[in-house]
């Protein structure tokens, strides 16, 4: 079967006030398989870092590149996936063959930590470290939102037959107002580049406006 074409999409449900990012890689995620004789459970995993980091690279302002990288003392020892500004991803794995058919994510890696870094042209690198949490690299990356973001983040990844896919979901626009009713100004922190953000009412109109709304149902 012919891979499709990779996908990515910013979109916002208007009549529920939640905006998000959704991501499908195909062709990129199966020419970057053609190299490389990964286990199942490694493809799978790998598939799933890859989309993680076109998601989070797409929700910055970025010249250059987004790196993911998870170490652990496990089988699967690092796992690095990257994105770049130019809508391009790279991406391996090293690995041992211990581990089990069907093996998941917390099996494979063991204890470790996730380093995200960000590379952009004419600024300082910047890197966020979070401990690795939970069964998935979307656990693992929603305790990351947690502890470093105040306005509530969601994400659901896959990957099966060299296909990769990601969802984000942010905060509505209508749960933002209720904060801004209740502070003027709402401030975000971004643990990727050490930035702060603030937003007041005109700044949550043009935050909304550059999303695509959602096609409704019939």
């Amino acid at each position: 079967m012919k891979p499709e074409a990779d996908l990515q999409q910013r979109f916002l449900f208007d009549t529920m006030g939640v905006r998000g990012e959704l991501v499908r890689l195909d062709s990129s995620f199966k020419a970057l398989l053609e190299n490389h004789d990964y286990p199942r459970e490694i493809k799978a995993q790998l598939g799933e870092a890859l989309s993680a980091a076109a998601l989070l690279a797409s929700t910055i302002k970025l010249d250059g590149a987004l790196i993911m990288q998870v170490e652990g003392d496990g089988p699967m020892r690092t796992l690095i996936a990257q994105a770049n500004s130019d809508n391009t991803v790279r991406g391996l794995a090293h690995y041992d063959d211990s581990f089990e058919t069907a093996a998941g994510f917390s099996e494979l890696v063991g204890q470790g930590r996730m380093v995200i870094t960000i590379d952009a042209q004419g600024s300082e690198r910047y890197q966020g470290i979070v401990e690795l949490k939970g069964d998935s690299i979307a656990e693992t990356l929603k305790t990351y939102f947690t502890q470093s973001e105040q306005l509530p983040t969601q994400l659901w990844l896959t990957s099966i037959d060299g296909m990769a896919a990601g969802l984000l979901l942010n905060m509505g626009k209508e749960e933002v107002e209720s904060l801004l009713e209740e502070m003027d100004v709402v401030e975000t922190h971004c643990d990727f580049c050490m930035a702060k953000y603030n937003f007041d009412a005109v700044d949550v109109a043009a935050l909304f406006s550059d999303a695509m709304p959602a096609e409704k149902g019939q």
